[in-house]
């Protein structure tokens, strides 16, 4: 199949949903696909290159009113220019290639998709990982007006969402087949993660139980919470703080206040699924998340997860997965690890659980969507 994709942040940016569309169309062309992503272009991009097989074009920059003043008020304008640019250059490219599908994951893009889809007459899918009516204290007239457009105009035949939220407003506002789809883990970075030689964490004794913490240093992610949570336990609990941010200076000075915490800063992602796969849990203290990535590489590897509320979290079943508010966090600690939360009914001696890590693929993810062109 002939594919095109329309996104608007997309590689060389590899990181949060930039990551999901660059392995999605990695793996579309593993398994024989010509993948053709159209994308803006930010400054210092080739407008065209090819990487991994996938073909990128990019006919417009966004950042052209970066330097003007009254930002705020152009970049609308930008976006809306940008997007008419895109499409002119995808319709072009789609009259001498004739391709045999389309997909978009972006508000921003989904009329060109639509367009085009409606245009040549082939089957278009959506995804829809975020919409602005979800975000806190949402007032915006012209961001709900937006969303209303896009969902009741500009979706295909089959629209993919995360979260049943979204589901529900898609359901509402759409005459398309929504489904719900998990997948963000890449699966062969967790099977070579446990395969890894090196010690991550600090070394290991009967009677300590490690407890990883992954993310930014910064305040959303409540770092200083994940301190104050492991100081508040029984000297049993060590902490294990993996990434960098503003917030660092300070979570080290706490460290050295407390000889249970260790800062280890950035490391390399497979250093760091190593290091959650080590550990007894992994905690997360996050003041919000969408889809939290970190928790699934970690259900994947065994380890528990002791979790604030947020996100898709609360929608997910899975042993392993406690949920409490910041106060109650403490106590579901020490009641999983006094009865024994380590164990996993569906493991192998890999050291992964492989009915998680099939489930939250980014494997999954792409055949999912790909199995809805063979139906039509």
């Amino acid at each position: 199949m002939d594919l095109v994709v329309f996104a608007w942040d997309f590689y060389p940016n590899t990181s949060g949903g930039a990551h999901a569309r660059w392995r999605f169309c990695k793996l579309a062309e593993s398994k024989g696909h010509d993948v053709t992503v159209f994308t803006p272009r930010a400054r210092g991009e080739p407008k065209k290159e090819t990487v991994a097989g996938v073909q990128i074009f990019r006919p417009a920059r966004f950042d052209s009113f970066v330097e003007v003043q009254n930002q705020d008020l152009l970049t609308p304008f930008s976006r809306i220019l940008t997007t008419v640019k895109i499409f002119v250059s995808a319709f072009v490219w789609m009259v001498k290639n004739d391709p045999d599908g389309i997909h978009s994951d972006s508000h921003t893009l989904n009329w060109v998709a639509k367009s085009l889809a409606v245009i040549f007459g082939i089957p278009l899918t959506n995804f829809v990982g975020f919409t602005p009516s979800l975000k806190p204290n949402s007032d915006s007239t012209a961001e709900s007006v937006l969303e209303s457009l896009s969902f009741k105009f500009f979706m295909g035949q089959h629209v993919f969402c995360r979260n049943e939220a979204i589901a529900t407003i898609a359901k509402t506002n759409s005459n398309s087949d929504v489904a719900l789809i998990h997948g963000v883990v890449n699966k062969s970075k967790i099977k070579n993660a446990v395969e890894v030689p090196d010690q991550i964490l600090p070394e290991a004794t009967d009677d300590r139980i490690s407890l990883v913490f992954v993310g930014r240093l910064a305040d959303v992610k409540a770092p200083r919470s994940a301190v104050e949570l492991v100081t508040g336990l029984p000297d049993e609990f060590h902490l294990t703080m993996i990434g960098d941010g503003h917030l660092r200076d300070e979570i080290e000075q706490m460290a050295r206040s407390e000889q249970r915490v260790h800062v280890l800063g950035e490391r390399e992602h497979l250093h760091t699924l190593k290091a959650i796969s080590e550990a007894d849990g992994l905690i997360l203290t996050s003041k919000t998340e969408s889809y939290p990535t970190v928790v699934f590489e970690a259900l994947s590897l065994r380890t528990p997860v002791f979790s604030r509320p947020v996100g898709v979290l609360p929608n997910i079943e899975h042993q392993r997965l406690r949920l409490a508010e910041l106060a109650e966090l403490p106590q579901a600690l020490q009641r999983a690890y006094l009865e024994g939360e380590r164990t996993c009914t569906e493991e192998d001696p890999s050291g992964v659980c492989q009915r998680t890590l099939h489930q939250y693929s980014l494997e999954n993810y792409t055949d999912t969507i790909l199995s809805a062109y063979e139906v039509e």
